[in-house]
């Protein structure tokens, strides 16, 4: 079975490369990574772009907190601010709107500290709640996966790739849908 990651891009922000600059691509994921790291610091459009606002912040904030349950679970509250450097007010209030939302659940106490305060309550990721879909369009086929947010495949399709684009996406839409 194949095996896919976790990929989180953000598009608020449109940009140009710079003059002269072309966009390198490799068929290496190793050669790739190194190919990004080398590339010129990409300039902004001044004629087209968003400044972050404060709740571009907390949804950047809640997709860190979320993948640092996802990886780390069963985690208590007090370790998500400590590796994020977030303050643990913040980590709190982010728990408690995954909590109504029903993205994650506490259970299990932990041991206080030697300086005593609350025991501390293990967060974990509700898996049932809400699935990712992956794409991957190669060359020959195209895989499509849903899986929990725990990342455990549920669903594994592949399609033959049409010559033609437009019916290649109708194709995928129908079979995501």
């Amino acid at each position: 079975m194949p095996s896919f990651g976790y990929l989180y891009l953000s598009s608020n922000c449109p940009y140009t490369l710079p003059r002269g600059e072309k966009e390198r691509k490799s068929n290496s994921p190793v050669q790739a990574s190194l190919d990004f790291r080398s590339q010129v610091v990409r300039k902004i459009d001044l004629s087209n772009f968003k400044t972050a606002d404060h709740r571009i912040l907390r949804d950047i904030n809640e997709v860190i907190v979320l993948n640092i349950i996802r990886e780390r679970q069963p985690i208590p509250r007090v370790s998500i601010a400590e590796i994020t450097g977030l303050e643990e007010g913040t980590v709190s209030r982010i728990i408690h709107r995954f909590l109504r939302q029903g993205l994650v659940y506490e259970s299990g106490v932990g041991a206080s500290t030697p300086a005593g305060g609350r025991k501390p309550r293990f967060v974990h990721i509700n898996p049932s709640k809400r699935c990712a879909i992956g794409i991957d369009v190669g060359p020959i086929e195209t895989l499509l996966a849903l899986s929990d947010l725990n990342g455990h495949l549920h669903r594994v399709k592949r399609i033959p790739n049409s010559r033609n684009p437009v019916q290649l996406l109708d194709t995928v839409a129908e079979q995501t849908l």
